[in-house]
């Protein structure tokens, strides 16, 4: 592969997807986080690519506020395979809070979560986030306040998606009252 080109064949993606993994595991990563950008065979490969390495593999599946996997499978075929593939925890990357409320009952509903896969989110700092870009309508406090609801909406990982800064994280942290011992306190947002 190069930079500039991604992989065109499958066997050619799978070889790629399998060196960088094992770069990451020999450089001591304990976790891989899989993301398809889109598309539902290239993340598979990219969970097979982790599992052969032993380590927890987080899965990305992006949503639109509607509902919908980007990829255009459902939720349940997705998760399915997913589990199936080894996964411990399947994220929805969706816009706004109550969008991820809305996708995480679609999910418990059709395919409820398990001790061995949970579910989380990645929340873009706000509906008008797009690649990044902050929504200067979404303050990190209100976002916080929001995302803190998504614990009892059943998600077990909480995380920024599109548009969050580390001011973000350090509000989510302080809404949920609880932090990792390493992470020093932040001030009030």
């Amino acid at each position: 592969g190069s930079d500039m080109v991604s992989a065109m064949r499958s066997d050619r993606l799978a070889a790629e997807l399998d060196e960088h993994a094992e770069r990451l595991a020999v450089a001591g990563c304990e976790l891989f986080l899989a993301r398809g950008l889109g598309s539902h065979f290239e993340l598979m490969a990219a969970v097979r690519a982790g599992r052969t390495r032993g380590l927890p593999i987080w899965a990305v599946l992006e949503a639109s506020v509607d509902g919908q996997l980007v990829t255009g499978d459902s939720i349940e075929k997705s998760v399915t395979e997913l589990r199936t593939a080894g996964v411990s925890a399947v994220l929805f990357e969706i816009s706004g809070v109550s969008a991820a409320e809305r996708i995480l009952e679609s999910a418990r509903e059709v395919a409820p979560a398990t001790p061995e896969c949970v579910y989380g989110v990645l929340v873009a700092g706000g509906v008008g986030s797009v690649r990044g870009f902050p929504d200067d309508d979404t303050r990190p406090g209100e976002w916080a306040n929001g995302a803190s609801r998504l614990d009892a909406a059943g998600a077990r990982v909480i995380g920024g998606g599109a548009g969050t800064t580390e001011s973000h994280t350090a509000a989510l942290a302080h809404a949920l009252g609880a932090l990792h011992p390493s992470i020093p306190v932040p001030a009030p947002i």
